[in-house]
């Protein structure tokens, strides 16, 4: 995930494995949590979550 390498390394995070669970509820629910778990290096935090929130179109008022 490109994106997801572009973020961490925006954030100065490590970036943690993406597994197949994540990119399955990335495209079923827009939205997926990495655990401590999941990274290779410690972090500070409990998870870090990802949510996709899709673009409004031009003509689209809700």
């Amino acid at each position: 995930m490109p994106v997801l390498h572009e973020l961490c390394q925006a954030l100065d995070l490590s970036r943690p494995v993406v597994l197949e669970k994540h990119i399955r509820e990335l495209d079923q629910f827009s939205h997926t949590i990495f655990k401590q778990r999941d990274f290779m290096e410690p972090i500070s935090f409990d998870r870090f979550e990802i949510e996709i929130f899709p673009e409004k179109k031009e003509h689209e008022i809700f």
